[in-house]
């Protein structure tokens, strides 16, 4: 396989242009000197007017799939994944980095410092997992919100972003499944989204290693009942990780979040925020689904991230 470039990003668009917009802004501003390919598959419905320009230098668009309704637990989580394994085709660089259009990564040079990190530390995936809000998701693995591979220590041709056919898969101990009062923590860490196949495939494995950035995130904000803290904290102390409402692995998470260290708010927007090294590391705007419309944010977004993007910190 030629290496033309050193990096390919993997993005799926679903009318959502303006971040595609706002994104390669940023990356090529932090980025200057590095040559990247960034292919897109576009699966926007055709009769929409946020599509992609197919005309437009900056991506390699790639006509994606007709999203189906039915017969699946997570059509969104399916179409976006279908996306993606087709994205990944035309990949030819050594680092592919897979990424939502509305994850920004604000670390000044890093399409080469994250690659070299991981060459130097032996990683294979380098990424931001779920946030431990969605407690359903799987842990302490790079999710497809971002994630970088190296080609050179894992096929491309085992990713498989597909989801899982159903909502959760049963756990271990399975004992424990019996029990009325744990019924709600059942489909914790372990609902087969987007990336499922690769996440069960890499995730244990003695050869291969994965490295995620940490998600600020504050467990006292997010215990999912408030009536039930008490009883769900002694829960929590009691049963393993996989059972627990709050991640256990040390250091996965921080509780600290960027206005702490004296950068812009980006939660105001409805984003969730990720650290790196102590720092800001970049941000996953999810404000659609605190029913934040884009086209009333978006130039406070733009203001964001040219703030951020000219801050000597990073």
């Amino acid at each position: 396989m030629p290496k033309n470039k050193h990096l390919t990003i993997c993005s799926v668009s679903y009318s959502n242009s303006e971040f595609f917009e706002l994104n390669s802004e940023l990356i090529s501003r932090l980025n200057a000197n590095t040559s990247f390919n960034w292919v897109v598959v576009e699966n926007s419905p055709n009769n929409t007017g946020n599509r992609l320009d197919s005309s437009d230098a900056r991506f390699q668009i790639v006509e994606g799939v007709t999203k189906e309704e039915a017969n699946h637990w997570a059509p969104a989580s399916l179409h976006h994944a279908q996306g993606l394994n087709i994205a990944v085709k035309h990949v030819d660089t050594r680092y592919l980095v897979v990424m939502d259009p509305d994850f920004f990564i604000i670390l000044d040079d890093w399409m080469k410092i994250i690659p070299s990190f991981m060459e130097s530390e032996d990683i294979s995936i380098f990424g931001a997992p779920w946030n431990p809000r969605w407690v359903n998701k799987y842990r302490y693995f790079p999710s497809p919100h971002l994630s970088i591979y190296d080609l050179d220590k894992i096929s491309i041709e085992s990713l498989d972003f597909l989801p899982g056919d159903q909502n959760y898969n049963a756990k271990s101990p399975y004992h424990l499944n019996k029990f009325r009062l744990l019924k709600n923590r059942r489909s914790i860490a372990c609902q087969p989204d987007t990336g499922w196949h690769i996440y069960q495939k890499y995730n244990r494995s003695e050869s291969l290693f994965n490295y995620c950035v940490q998600p600020c995130f504050n467990p006292h904000e997010y215990l999912l009942d408030s009536n039930m803290y008490q009883i769900n904290k002694v829960f929590d102390l009691m049963l393993p990780d996989s059972w627990s409402f709050i991640p256990k692995k040390k250091d996965y998470y921080s509780t600290k979040y960027f206005k702490d260290m004296d950068y812009p708010d980006t939660t105001k927007l409805g984003c969730e925020e990720f650290l790196w090294r102590d720092k800001p590391f970049g941000f996953h705007f999810r404000g659609y689904r605190n029913n934040l419309k884009v086209s009333n944010i978006i130039n406070d977004l733009r203001e964001l991230l040219c703030h951020i993007g000219n801050d000597d910190s990073n």
